[in-house]
């Protein structure tokens, strides 16, 4: 997109785990483009599967930190 868009677009690595990497891509995304139109929340992760008593408590604290806590952050 940027080779025929210049300056329309940018790619900001952030955790979605983690609230202040957010912060920050939210922080250069609005110094770069002055305003934030939209924000699309799709990071996930569909690990742990299988048997639930297979499942360890770090594999469904990953899955929902993630999913829930990642969507919430964003």
């Amino acid at each position: 997109i940027n080779r025929r868009h210049p300056k329309r677009a940018i790619a900001v690595e952030a955790n979605v785990e983690h609230y202040n990497e957010l912060e920050e891509a939210f922080i250069k995304t609005r110094e770069t483009f002055g305003k934030i139109d939209i924000c699309f929340a799709n990071a996930g992760i569909n690990k742990p599967s299988g048997n639930l008593d297979a499942l360890t408590l770090a594999d469904i604290h990953k899955a929902f930190s993630v999913n829930t806590f990642g969507t919430i952050n964003t």
